[in-house]
């Protein structure tokens, strides 16, 4: 057992990790261990990634009975069952985290605690009032759905490895108020290593649907839609915007066996499953968002899509061709632009450039056109800034981004809800990773 503490002459850094680590063993063994942490808690996640990479494709993050689970749906924000109301979630969110500031330490794993869940595409309303949208919400997601956890488990593939990780808080107590709370932390760091050891797995009907899958829109529906976009964009109030269709079926089950496959057919650079109190979704997500890394930014636009080649031939000719189309090129760097614009509002003067152009990603079944840009956090701004900055991708919206947003809630006058938000966490060091929330499947227990 390795346990690492700050003592109290050090800053008062409000919340600390501690560390357990044994080797790993069997197939699949995230998957299984997911089974078990759901067997104890309704309410858990995995995130994980397929980039080959020591950085980002190292660790497997998994986390059950978080402290408190914190949402909010049309300005009603529910923290732990207490109700108010409020014009700016961010700001409750802000205080969460400042209340479990935690430094960064090297040899722990990237993530060691923070908030996990998502923003819906529809939180763009609380910082632009003017794409909020009176649409049918058939869903009910919630603006904003974030779960709290003090203690992580953390596969790590590189040195085949499991670090549990619990944190403690450091104040002003006594030395016999910091014992109680180390030997709590230590004591939870066994329940967690005997749980994983021995606990029982749910088993779970494997997932099936009971009906036929209908679209949103019908064909006639949506192609109608479709020429009143075209329109705008003839006469020049778009340049571009992103009409979606989502589709719906009766199901039986849980998605965590979905997951399961769709993690083997299409590895992504974003894998992720979470099961909270009215939701289950297992998704593979290749776009980030937002990354927010010792006060640097990072987006990651994707536009332009060709298949996979069965050959290597074919598909180096699909390349080629894809970079010399002209639409292709023209949505990329419209996209690329408003990336810049997005990462600009909350960036240090000066800092915005594109580091990555024009790159081609290769993903199991299709390969896009990927650019990087990067900029450095102003002070003052933080991770939360930098969601409200980025959400919605201009790969799920438009350009520009405020008009094609209005006119999407017209156009398709439905709440989105998590289709086209932000997947991930934010720490309680300050970084932040979150994904498009792209090809996904939900489960909604109660709408």
């Amino acid at each position: 057992m390795e346990h690492h503490l700050i003592k109290k002459d050090q800053p008062d850094y409000g919340w600390h990790g501690w560390k357990h680590q044994y080797p790993l063993a069997g197939e699949e063994k995230e998957a299984e261990a997911m089974k078990i942490l759901k067997n104890v808690s309704t309410h858990c996640y995995m995130l994980e990634s397929a980039q080959a990479d020591e950085k980002w494709g190292r660790y497997t993050f998994l986390g059950y009975d978080p402290k408190m689970e914190i949402t909010c749906m049309d300005g009603e924000m529910n923290a732990g069952g207490v109700r108010f109301r409020t014009d700016d979630p961010s700001g409750y969110l802000r205080q969460i985290l400042a209340d479990h500031k935690s430094p960064r330490f090297e040899y722990l794993p990237s993530f060691t605690g923070g908030l996990v869940g998502y923003f819906s595409y529809d939180y763009l309303g609380y910082s632009e009032p003017a794409v909020r949208t009176e649409a049918e919400d058939t869903e009910a997601f919630k603006d904003v759905d974030l779960m709290l956890f003090d203690k992580v488990i953390a596969f790590d593939h590189f040195r085949q490895k499991i670090i549990l990780i619990a944190n403690m808080r450091l104040g002003e107590e006594t030395e016999g108020a910091l014992e109680t709370e180390y030997n709590r932390a230590v004591m939870e760091l066994k329940q967690m290593r005997d749980l994983l050891r021995t606990g029982e797995k749910k088993e779970e009907p494997g997932g099936h649907l009971t009906g036929e899958i209908t679209p949103l829109f019908d064909r006639e529906a949506f192609c109608s839609m479709v020429e009143k976009a075209k329109h705008h964009i003839r006469e020049g109030d778009i340049f571009q915007i992103v009409l979606s269709n989502r589709l719906a079926a009766p199901f039986e089950g849980s998605l965590l066996n979905t997951y399961r496959v769709l993690r083997t057919i299409n590895p992504s650079p974003y894998m992720f499953y979470f099961s909270g109190t009215d939701v289950e979704v297992a998704g593979a997500s290749p776009e980030t968002l937002v990354r927010l890394e010792d006060s640097v930014l990072h987006t990651f636009p994707l536009a332009g899509t060709r298949p996979r080649g069965k050959t290597d031939e074919e598909d180096m000719e699909l390349e080629r061709e894809l970079l010399k189309d002209e639409k292709e090129l023209a949505e990329h760097n419209m996209l690329v632009d408003l990336g810049r614009n997005d990462l600009g509002k909350i960036s240090r003067f000066g800092t915005v450039q594109v580091e990555k152009f024009h790159s081609i990603e290769r993903f199991s079944h299709v390969m896009h056109i990927g650019s990087t840009v990067r900029g450095e956090i102003r002070d003052g701004c933080d991770a939360l800034d930098a969601v409200e900055a980025v959400l919605p991708a201009g790969t799920l919206s438009g350009a520009p981004k405020i008009r094609a947003c209005q006119l999407i809630g017209e156009l398709e006058n439905n709440k989105r809800g998590i289709y086209g938000g932000a997947i991930g966490y934010i720490d309680f060091t300050g970084n932040m990773d979150t994904c498009i929330a792209i090809r996904i499947a939900y489960k909604k227990r109660y709408c």
